[in-house]
């Protein structure tokens, strides 16, 4: 007999579809990196990126992640991945705030906070993990941060043995 997860801690599927289908949800991978078997495909490819959401700005966070990943490898604790996402940001002279605090309310009332990894350029949201995937409740998670603050974009980068996994969620009522 095969062994198999608990999903206990995570919500219903009637919750997780109907968070999702309020947002564009989508994995994404660069262009770069894509291969194709002609010109056209890779054209395409690169277009496609294009028309993402801040698509300039995720460019260039996604390529600190795979910099960092590059020079560091996997194994390290999340908050090293962090320090060094930082350096490369602040050589990309793009603005960051690091460990945004958030509030969250219930009917007014505050019944909880998060820390948000970063918030760049007042535009982008980037949650980081050191794990082998990419789990419903951090997607969940991320769509929270991004709905709560308003933003356009988020980007949860995952450290994994195999690479980077990276899913980019825009939230729908802000574009």
């Amino acid at each position: 007999m095969r062994y198999q997860r608990s999903n206990k801690h995570l919500p219903t599927r009637c919750n997780w579809e109907k968070k999702v289908n309020n947002y564009a949800d989508f994995v994404t991978h660069l262009p770069a990196g894509r291969q194709g078997n002609n010109a056209d495909e890779k054209q395409e490819s690169i277009q496609k990126y294009n028309d993402y959401p801040e698509s300039d700005l995720t460019e260039k966070i996604i390529k600190c992640a795979y910099l960092v990943y590059r020079e560091l490898d996997y194994g390290l604790p999340e908050k090293v991945y962090q320090k060094a996402f930082a350096e490369c940001l602040e050589d990309q002279n793009l603005g960051f705030t690091r460990e945004k605090f958030g509030k969250i309310l219930f009917d007014k009332v505050q019944v909880g906070k998060y820390f948000l990894d970063f918030l760049i350029e007042e535009k982008a949201a980037v949650e980081f993990k050191v794990r082998n995937d990419i789990y419903k409740t951090d997607v969940i998670q991320l769509l929270n941060y991004i709905e709560s603050e308003k933003i356009k974009i988020g980007l949860l980068i995952v450290f994994t043995k195999k690479g980077l996994k990276i899913k980019r969620l825009a939230n729908s009522s802000q574009r």
